[in-house]
């Protein structure tokens, strides 16, 4: 998924808490986190988008 699809699925569902993961994980990944957070703010969508750091957990 990129930014567009993250912000369509916002829109579906705007009360979800939308997870963003697994980016920078593969060489042929064009997604970077930095990207991705940029992309959300632009939108003025990142607030509702939780993008865990490497290892980070969360209790749900």
């Amino acid at each position: 998924m990129d930014d567009a699809d993250v912000a369509a699925l916002h829109a579906a569902c705007p009360e979800a808490r939308i997870i963003v993961s697994h980016m920078d994980t593969v060489a042929h990944a064009s997604l970077t986190r930095q990207s991705m957070d940029q992309a959300l703010r632009r939108r003025g969508i990142r607030e509702a988008v939780f993008m865990p750091d490497d290892g980070q957990n969360a209790d749900f």
